[in-house]
């Protein structure tokens, strides 16, 4: 093991790569952050996004020159044939077209696994590939029908690179499951201790965070409010519905939430009119001549849709199709109509002084020179009911215009998700503000924020890395209590064990641990 305490910051301090670089025989994979692909890119991580959409998807178009657009890039097939099942796409001029999406890494991998002799890939409507590497415009099925084709890179967002290193993997769905590891081995000898292995993944989480604020800094536009409300947006959104969710505030910003509401009828609520407006843009408001659940959500639908075509004129984007948000396979309680009833109110209840001032006061000013626990509970306990605070008479008790009323009512934004919000969104951005305008003890207060909340729900990468280095369940292990180190277990799987061909006897990481 190598000694940790010269490695100790009171910062997001990137000790985690110098002691991953410093190990005899450990070399940084930096092709995984460079701008350029990385070499040894999974196509796991096309299809993450493929169904992310994170493409600039209004600009798609087919490789043969038609604009693409993608209302449902499917669902995600876990067994033999095509990636995704029942995509929804239009083709140029033509109608909405149902079917199969398969994904490749290359244009050429269609022949290479024999796709145009499978009679169970004439499903596929779309073949879709990250670069074409054979020239061609299209691919052919068993039955010699052409399907068209999309090559991805010319239309990615983001540097492939960043994208690759921030798919969540456990998020989207998997049928992998783990067993212990050469670290378990290592540990159980003794050759690691469990008190190595806690500030280790410390640091580990410490990295992941710096690189998602990183990834706000390289994208950011607007405000602080505006990144805020982009982030946050597509936190609630979930994995299923993320890449929609962040659309929609790229369409319908703040600024442009601030300048309609005022026009609204002195009569009109001001969360009714936000509501009106996030409803509108993301295609969720339902058609007049749609039948509804019961009278009060037709007369919430028709107060929507009249504030809705009152203030949305001349606005310059297109609403969301609502095929482009996925229900299926979500539970009721989050589905996206109760998501963006989330979002409504709260943009509605901080329009005026701004989502970026109310979260810096929960936070509170750093305190010097260390806040004590009991203080950090209470202001995480403020920032907390910031967002379990949001509530609505109407979607309290319901999931959809076409749904009766629940029984009981649910907080729009759960505990869980909640803390969720807290550090995979909010965080990130309070650490890129921090650092962009040169403020050591915010970040310094970050950092002791971080480190002492408690961990997120378990998820596929958790339970996955608990096994793999502690050979027990991460709901088993009184070091994984707190969301630094959980943090720090998908960092340790993004670098060394999220790989098709990854092994023991040849992980990196265990040089370390060995050193």
């Amino acid at each position: 093991m190598i000694d940790l305490a010269p490695f100790d910051s009171p910062l997001f301090s990137d000790a985690y790569r110098r002691m991953v670089a410093t190990a005899s025989g450990v070399a940084e994979r930096r092709s995984r952050y460079n701008a350029a692909a990385p070499p040894t890119l999974r196509e796991r991580i096309v299809r993450c996004i493929w169904f992310d959409q994170s493409l600039a998807t209004d600009r798609l178009r087919t490789d043969n020159g038609q604009k693409l657009r993608v209302l449902s890039p499917g669902w995600w097939n876990l067994e033999a044939g095509p990636d995704f099942r029942n995509a929804a796409l239009r083709i140029g001029s033509g109608p909405v077209t149902k079917g199969d999406v398969e994904v490749h890494l290359y244009a050429s991998h269609w022949h290479v696994h024999e796709h145009n002799l499978d009679p169970s890939y004439n499903s596929v409507i779309l073949h879709v590939a990250l670069w074409n590497d054979a020239a061609t415009t299209g691919v052919a099925n068993a039955a010699g029908a052409v399907i068209p084709q999309v090559t991805l890179e010319p239309y990615l967002r983001t540097p492939l690179a960043d994208l690759a290193d921030d798919a969540a993997t456990e998020e989207y769905p998997d049928a992998s499951a783990s067993s212990s590891g050469r670290c378990q081995k290592l540990l159980e000898e003794g050759k690691v201790t469990l008190e190595w292995l806690a500030k280790f993944l410390g640091h580990a989480g410490d990295q992941r965070i710096a690189e998602k604020a990183r990834r706000v800094a390289m994208l950011a536009v607007g405000d602080d409010d505006q990144v805020l409300y982009e982030t946050i947006a597509a936190c609630l959104g979930y994995k299923r519905n993320k890449a929609p969710a962040a659309e929609l505030t790229r369409r319908l910003p703040l600024a442009a939430i601030r300048e309609r509401v005022a026009r609204r009828p002195q009569e009109a609520p001001l969360p009714l009119a936000v509501e009106a407006l996030l409803f509108g843009m993301a295609g969720l408001l339902p058609d007049a001549q749609a039948p509804l659940a019961d009278a009060e959500a037709e007369s919430h639908a028709q107060a929507l849709r009249r504030l809705w075509d009152l203030l949305a004129k001349d606005l310059p984007h297109e609403p969301l199709a609502e095929a482009q948000w996925s229900f299926a396979g979500t539970r009721p309680a989050n589905f996206p109509t109760r998501r963006m009833a989330a979002l409504a109110r709260l943009v509605a209840e901080h329009l005026d002084t701004g989502i970026n001032q109310a979260i810096r006061q929960a936070v509170g000013p750093p305190g010097e020179p260390r806040l004590s626990p009991r203080e950090l509970d209470r202001r995480r306990a403020q920032l907390l009911d910031l967002f379990l605070s949001v509530r609505d008479s109407f979607w309290d008790s319901r999931t959809h215009f076409t749904a009766k009323a629940i029984p009981r009512a649910e907080r729009l934004i759960g505990r869980d998700r909640a803390h969720t919000l807290i550090i995979d969104a909010v965080l990130p951005v309070l650490l890129y503000q921090a650092r962009r305008d040169n403020d050591r003890p915010f970040e310094e207060f970050l950092h002791q924020f971080f480190a002492s909340h408690p961990k997120l729900p378990s998820t596929g990468v958790t339970r996955f890395m608990a096994m793999r280095l502690f050979g027990r369940l991460d709901t088993k292990l009184e070091l994984l209590r707190n969301a630094r180190r959980q943090q720090g277990l998908y960092q340790v799987y993004a670098d060394f064990c999220d790989s098709e061909t990854a092994t023991c006897d040849r992980c990196p990481l265990v040089r370390l641990l060995e050193a």
